[in-house]
């Protein structure tokens, strides 16, 4: 996970001690780059799975098939990668890869103008 990748509000996996979810709430680079004022090897990525995809509020169409409420924003799960596409039918062209939930944070923000947070 690439530092730079990161905005405030991204969802990540603290891994020290026990790990859990942590929102990021601040980014800094100052010569060495901080996360939640916490070195950055602190964190991973968290992997898209099912259970996150439903966690975020996304609607179950088929195996492999999500949306957002609106349909315009499309995810097919295919090898543990999903495949975004967006548009209201299904010839939606794929624009994305993604593997991870900051990603998909970020690519939601960018297309639909809101957060997608946990539900």
């Amino acid at each position: 996970m690439k530092v730079e990748e990161l905005r405030i509000g991204n969802l990540v996996l603290w891994v020290i001690a026990k790990p859990h979810m942590k929102k990021v709430s601040t980014v800094v680079d100052l010569k060495t780059c901080y996360i939640n004022d916490e070195l950055p090897h602190n964190y991973e990525p968290i992997p898209i799975t099912e259970e996150w995809l439903v966690k975020l509020g996304l609607i179950k169409h088929d195996p492999n098939f999500y949306s957002n409420k609106d349909r315009d924003l499309r995810l097919a799960v295919v090898n543990d990668c999903v495949h975004c596409s967006i548009g209201t039918d299904e010839s939606g062209v794929l624009f994305k890869i993604i593997r991870y939930i900051h990603e998909l944070q970020n690519l939601y923000f960018c297309l639909c103008e809101e957060e997608l947070t946990l539900k």
